[in-house]
C-alpha cells in the first residue's frame, strides 16, 4: 500500500474521460506532488455500445494516468472491496499512489433516457426516483440509491481523503450538461457528507465551461493535450487529432478548468446534533411507508428522491402541519 504523506485525493467523474478533460491540470499536479489519487469512474461510458467499446475505454484511462505520473503502462489489478459490488481497482505499477476504480454502471445519455442496449436506465432516473435499482453493465450488482452513495462513501473513507473532487453540484439537469455529470456529482456530495472525516469537495464545470475564456498557461494546456491524446486511441469516438478536436470542440477543454463550488464536509463538523436525542412527535405521520416523525432527525440526509424512507411525511397535510421535539433536559444550542 502506497504512503500517503502528501495527503490523498479522491476523484469521482461519470465517464472515462472527464478527469482528464474537466479536472485537469489539478490532477496531473496531485499526481506529480505524490499526493495519493484514487479515480472513481461511476459508469462504463459505453454510449449504448457493446463491451469492446466501454472496455477501451478503461484502457484509455489507463494510459492517459500512466502518462500523467511519467511511468510505463503498467497496472496491478485488485477488487475494490465493497462487500455485495465487486469492482475493479487499478493500481498503478510504476506510482503506487495513482490508482482507478471503475463501477461500470450504464451510460445514462445526454438527457438521461438512457439507451435500448440497457433497458433505458440511468443515473439520473435513480436518483429522481423514476426507477429503484440500477444494474452494473455487465450484470454482478446492482444498487439503490442509497447503496451507491453508501459505496462511494465506503471508498472515500477508505482512501483517507482530505480531498474529494466531482463535477458540478451546483448544476441542474437541462443546462447544457451530461445527465450523467450532475448526478455522479450529486452523489459525491451527498457521499462525502457521510464520511466523518473533515475533507474539502470541490467540483467542476464540465460542458459548459467551453463558452468561457480560456484561462490555463501554455504548458498547462500542452501537457492536458499530451493526456487526451494517450486518452484518444482506445476511444474510436473520440477525436484523434489536433484539427479534428479543434472541428468538434473538444480542444477548447485543454486550456480550461473551473471550479463551479467548494465546500467544507461534514458541514455539520465540531458540533453535536441534539435533534436525535429529542422525543419526536408530530401533527401526523405516514407510518404505511415508514415516513414517521423520528426519520426527521435520523441524522441522515436523504430523502426523496434519493431514499425516502429517511423522511417525515404528514398524511396528505398543507398548512398547519407541525413537527415538535422535546428533550427531558434543557439543551444548549450554538447554531
Amino acid at each position: 500500500q502506497a504512503s500517503c504523506a502528501q495527503g490523498s485525493s479522491v476523484y469521482v467523474v461519470a465517464h472515462a474521460d472527464d478527469s482528464i478533460l474537466f479536472q485537469d491540470p489539478t490532477l496531473q499536479q496531485d499526481i506529480s506532488s505524490g499526493r495519493c489519487v484514487e479515480t472513481i469512474i461511476v459508469t462504463a461510458g459505453d454510449d449504448g455500445q457493446g463491451s469492446s467499446y466501454w472496455m477501451g475505454r478503461e484502457k484509455g484511462t489507463k494510459a492517459a494516468y500512466a502518462q500523467m505520473a511519467g511511468v510505463s503502462n503498467t497496472w496491478t489489478q485488485a477488487d475494490a472491496g465493497i462487500a455485495g459490488h465487486p469492482m475493479p481497482r487499478f493500481t498503478l505499477t510504476g506510482k503506487a499512489t495513482v490508482s482507478l476504480v471503475f463501477m461500470r454502471i450504464p451510460d445514462g445519455n445526454l438527457d438521461g433516457s438512457g439507451f435500448a442496449s440497457t433497458g433505458f436506465t440511468s443515473l439520473q432516473k435513480l436518483w429522481q426516483g423514476t426507477i429503484p435499482t440500477i444494474a452494473v453493465i455487465d450484470g454482478s450488482s446492482s444498487y439503490t440509491t442509497g447503496d451507491l452513495i453508501n459505496t462511494l462513501s465506503s471508498l472515500i473513507q477508505s482512501a483517507g481523503a482530505d480531498q474529494l473532487v466531482t463535477q458540478d453540484f451546483m448544476g441542474t439537469y437541462g443546462d447544457g450538461d451530461h445527465s450523467d455529470h450532475h448526478t455522479t456529482a450529486y452523489l459525491t456530495e451527498a457521499a462525502g457528507q457521510a464520511d466523518p472525516t473533515p475533507h474539502t469537495l470541490t467540483g467542476y464545470l464540465d460542458y459548459t465551461m467551453s463558452s468561457l475564456p480560456a484561462n490555463l498557461s501554455a504548458s498547462d494546456t500542452q501537457a492536458k493535450q499530451a493526456a487526451w491524446f494517450a486518452y484518444a486511441p482506445f476511444d474510436p469516438l473520440a477525436c484523434q487529432t489536433v484539427s479534428a478536436c479543434q472541428a468538434n470542440g473538444e480542444a477548447l477543454y485543454w486550456s480550461r478548468e473551473y471550479v463551479s463550488a467548494t465546500v467544507q464536509q461534514p458541514s455539520t463538523t465540531g458540533t453535536t446534533n441534539v435533534a436525535p436525542l429529542a422525543t419526536v412527535t408530530a401533527s401526523s405521520q405516514n407510518t404505511s411507508t415508514g415516513q414517521t416523525a423520528a426519520k426527521a432527525v435520523d441524522g441522515s440526509i436523504l430523502g426523496y428522491p434519493a431514499d425516502y424512507t429517511h423522511e417525515w411525511a404528514t398524511l396528505g397535510q398543507g398548512a398547519g402541519a407541525w413537527l415538535n421535539l422535546a428533550w427531558s433536559s434543557p439543551q444548549t444550542l450554538t447554531s
